[in-house]
């Protein structure tokens, strides 16, 4: 799916291209792309790089060093991306996602280059002693700033998570365009933030408003989400810890009450297999959301490349299958408890095979399709709403 690119995005692709021909290549690369973003002195990619040390004239001559240009004139009227252009272009736009923003900006270009540390722009950018998580801090700051303004707004709000994501949408939209105007208007980010947050309002008294709208019936499905939703600064080892308490706490009554029930009609060695059921499931069910939750949360992020974790889609499929083959044991374990027969459990060792890896490549998929939502709503709980001093 082609990324939906912001028109100073575009701007930069068609840069892009002009830099490919100047050298006479056939082909858009990464550097090409690294040469327009640092084509504006004044940008944000560019000062941001300024910051790290890394001229424009730096940059221009280690490309030139790395890539020699092609004598004689080029042919070629659109020069195509290459697979690791288009590769850091997916990466700019997994970062845009992880920040609400729906459209690729020059700083997210940027950010897909050094995610693709294998390009000729991630080799130039290493070469510079140019540090990934300084640069993104410094590209993301004015979207931060929003993140925090808005967050300000929302998180004392008791309404649940799908309603806050909306809610957070509308507002950063909303505050988007009035920071656009003003930066427009400044030209400074700092000043344009400081006369955008002017307009948007007081944090407290817009999450008052807010607060006094929302529904009986939503705040009690939020008191019921909070014991259940991940909660910050909580690691997802302890978030992983606290379901499986969950999970036993509450299997530990089902199986008192089948025993008791066992007890009052009069207790007999063949009516233990009545029990082992649910013997089984309070042994297994805890250990299983424990490790289950805890490979979903590292196929996720290995998936998205999140919170500093590299991005592999290999270490995703690997876990996957650690997935599939703990789900298997388990369902073999159930079997022999259950059953008190190996060789029954044994026979279901096919159908159990079966469902194991569709429970992998199910977690698989939620962890790419659910996995931005929940990084983000993750990032938004991670931010420190202290006001600066």
């Amino acid at each position: 799916m082609k990324p939906n690119l912001t028109p100073e995005s575009r701007s930069i692709l068609n840069l892009a291209e002009e830099q490919a021909r100047a050298l006479n290549h056939h082909f858009v690369g990464t550097e090409h792309l690294l040469l327009a973003l640092i084509a504006g002195p004044n940008s944000l990619p560019a000062r941001s790089l300024q910051s790290q040390g890394a001229s424009a004239d730096q940059i221009r001559t280690e490309i030139q060093r790395l890539v020699q240009p092609i004598p004689g004139p080029s042919h070629t009227p659109a020069p195509a991306l290459t697979p690791r252009a288009n590769q850091s272009l997916q990466y700019a736009a997994i970062e845009a996602s992880l920040f609400q923003q729906k459209s690729l900006s020059p700083e997210h270009l940027l950010l897909g280059l050094l995610r693709e540390p294998d390009g000729v722009a991630g080799q130039v950018l290493r070469n510079l002693k140019v540090q990934f998580f300084p640069l993104r801090a410094q590209l993301l700051k004015p979207r931060l700033a929003q993140l925090t303004l808005v967050e300000r707004v929302v998180r004392p709000i008791t309404i649940t998570a799908p309603r806050k994501r909306k809610l957070r949408e509308e507002l950063l939209a909303h505050l988007e365009s009035i920071y656009d105007q003003e930066y427009a208007r400044l030209n400074d980010p700092d000043a344009a933030f400081r006369h955008a947050s002017q307009r948007f309002g007081d944090p407290a008294d817009l999450s008052r408003e807010f607060q006094r709208n929302v529904p009986l019936q939503e705040r009690f499905s939020y008191r019921i989400e909070r014991l259940f939703a991940w909660r910050a600064p909580e690691s997802g080892s302890r978030y992983c810890l606290r379901m499986a308490v969950c999970c036993l706490i509450l299997m530990v009554p089902m199986w008192l009450l089948a025993a008791m029930q066992l007890i009052v009609v009069g207790w007999h060695p063949e009516r233990w297999f009545i029990l082992r059921p649910i013997t089984a499931l309070l042994l297994l069910l805890p250990a299983n959301q424990y490790l289950l939750g805890l490979l979903y949360l590292k196929i996720r992020d290995s998936l998205l490349g999140a919170f500093d974790r590299p991005q592999s889609l290999p270490t995703a499929i690997f876990l996957a299958a650690l997935m599939a083959i703990l789900v298997l044991a388990s369902l073999f374990a159930f079997d022999v408890i259950a059953e008190s027969n190996v060789s029954i459990a044994i026979e279901f060792l096919s159908p159990a095979c079966a469902a194991s890896i569709v429970i992998a490549i199910f977690y698989l998929l939620m962890a790419r399709f659910r996995g931005p939502s929940e990084i983000s709503d993750t990032l938004y709980a991670s931010l420190d709403l202290t006001p600066a001093s």
